[in-house]
């Protein structure tokens, strides 16, 4: 496991040796030869050594800033929070690197009791005690970092998991509260419709119930007259088989 990891472009190898020699006087363990091993690829020897870094330098100059690998593993740093800039020469750094406060050696000519270099390796050794614990050897070290790792990864499936159900929950609800709704409404309206009906139906009961009656009743004051009159007239005409009398009786 490397203690610290300097990325810089190959123009500013001479600084880049200076700074790894003096803070491996401290006892760290520096990482800064971009020697690759024969029958290593880059990517693979970088990207294992930079992953298991416990903190990352970026030399930054006119040279670096335009070097795409030196911004990969500044970026990898970052995203580890692990990553402590500094300046070679009076340079911006790459955007979404120039809020981060950076170390300015670009006037720091090796000397160790120098201010600005102290206050870097106050930082690296800050950086380097927060990392160490009473973990034993790097073998259990990387078991323990696999094994947060791990664990880290099924909490964050148990989240995952756990906002899935709970939206899924949620959909659910929603919808059935929506179906429990529309039933609720159809009843309530089939329901009015039905007392609505009766209603009417009975109304129209009573109204032709009256009307029928007030014509039942107007057909019999006719019948009655009608049989009034013809026993009147009857009465006026003259009997089977004789004439009519034609005294009177003040005769």
């Amino acid at each position: 496991m490397v203690d610290v990891f300097i990325s810089y472009a190959r123009e500013d190898l001479a600084a880049a040796r200076r700074l790894a020699e003096t803070l491996s006087h401290q006892g760290w363990s520096i990482w800064w030869d971009q020697t690759i091993p024969v029958g290593k690829t880059w990517r693979e020897v970088v990207g294992k050594t930079l992953d298991d870094a416990q903190c990352v330098l970026v030399l930054w100059s006119s040279n670096s800033i335009r070097r795409h690998w030196v911004i990969e593993e500044a970026d990898a740093a970052r995203t580890r929070g692990i990553l402590y800039p500094v300046l070679l020469e009076k340079v911006d750094p790459p955007l979404g690197f120039r809020y981060i406060q950076a170390a300015d050696l670009s006037a720091w000519g090796g000397d160790e009791s120098a201010a600005v270099f102290l206050q870097l390796q106050d930082a690296v050794r800050s950086r380097l005690s927060s990392s160490e614990g009473t973990f034993g050897s790097d073998d259990a070290q990387g078991r323990l970092s696999r094994t947060t790792k791990h664990e880290s990864g099924r909490s964050t499936h148990a989240s995952l998991f756990t906002a899935g159900s709970l939206r899924h929950l949620v959909r659910t609800w929603r919808r059935d509260i929506i179906v429990v709704s529309l039933m609720a409404v159809a009843w309530a309206l089939a329901l009015g419709m039905g007392i609505a009906f009766n209603g009417a139906c009975r109304l129209g009961w009573d109204v032709s119930g009256g009307l029928g009656g007030a014509a039942t009743g107007e057909i019999l004051r006719r019948s009655l007259q009608l049989y009034a009159g013809r026993q009147f007239r009857s009465s006026l005409s003259p009997s089977r088989g004789g004439s009519p009398s034609t005294e009177t009786p003040f005769a």
